[in-house]
């Protein structure tokens, strides 16, 4: 796979991913959702592993205007990890 093609790819993969993100931390966050056992901590692992994927295939497909897209989940992210999360017990 050639360089172009792999840009090409990583611009619809990092939106991808950020919007997963935004699914995830948008239901870790809500106050009146808890979960039981390790579901918590698998929800905040997935949510890390595509906030860094949508911020490493965001800086990949520079200066498109998905990488932008990317690059502000990414802020959402930073701020997201600024506050507590409720689905973690």
């Amino acid at each position: 796979m050639s360089i172009t093609t792999f840009r090409e790819k990583s611009k619809w993969w990092c939106l991808v991913s950020g919007f997963v993100f935004i699914a995830v931390s948008t239901y870790m966050r809500m106050k009146f959702i808890f979960e039981s056992g390790n579901t918590g901590g698998a929800l905040l692992l997935l949510a890390l592993i595509t906030a860094s994927v949508t911020l490493v295939l965001g800086l990949v497909s520079l200066p498109r205007w998905q990488s932008f897209v990317a690059s502000a989940i990414s802020g959402y992210a930073l701020f997201w990890l600024g506050g507590p999360t409720y689905a973690i017990s």
